[in-house]
């Protein structure tokens, strides 16, 4: 994908919606870039894995050389697993002042995504479901869904109507 195509999905997609999430999945390329550049927020996800830790350290690194580190949050998945790493030790070793924390409920996340139901949506007072929400309404700035979405139609109607190639 261009970076022209990015830029002009991404304005799209903003101009229709309150939140745009995109996961940018393992590794860097010029893309993952173009989306960093363009994000409010960049959430790195990690785990207490020495190998995790070690890619994640690589990417808070690429963020700080691309001056982005204000937008950067890191968020610790599992963190409550046994590791040689404590989550104590993370934010020093990623560069973060603060760092977020969801716990490990390998059970109901797993079970989550087998039946296609959000975690707080079926187990709303558990654990991860209470870490998850806290997690999207500090993202939200506190605010809660009010119903004055800015979506207004249908996105794939925008896009037909939206030239994302010119």
């Amino acid at each position: 994908m261009s970076t022209d195509v990015i830029k002009k999905s991404v304005q799209l997609l903003k101009q229709n919606f309150d939140y745009v999430v995109v996961d940018g999945g393992h590794g860097m390329d010029d893309s993952t870039i173009d989306f960093l550049e363009l994000a409010d927020k960049i959430l790195a996800v990690t785990t207490l894995e020495v190998a995790s830790m070690k890619n994640t350290k690589m990417l808070v690194e690429t963020i700080h050389q691309l001056q982005l580190e204000e937008r950067l949050e890191i968020v610790l998945n599992r963190h409550n697993m046994e590791s040689l790493i404590k989550p104590d030790e993370a934010p020093s070793m990623l560069r973060a002042e603060e760092v977020r924390f969801v716990p490990n409920n390998f059970k109901l996340a797993s079970q989550s995504m087998n039946l296609g139901v959000p975690v707080v949506t079926d187990h709303s007072k558990s654990d991860i479901a209470k870490a998850i929400l806290r997690l999207a309404q500090d993202l939200a700035g506190g605010r809660s869904s009010n119903g004055n979405s800015k979506k207004k139609g249908s996105l794939l109607g925008k896009m037909f109507s939206f030239s994302l190639f010119r």
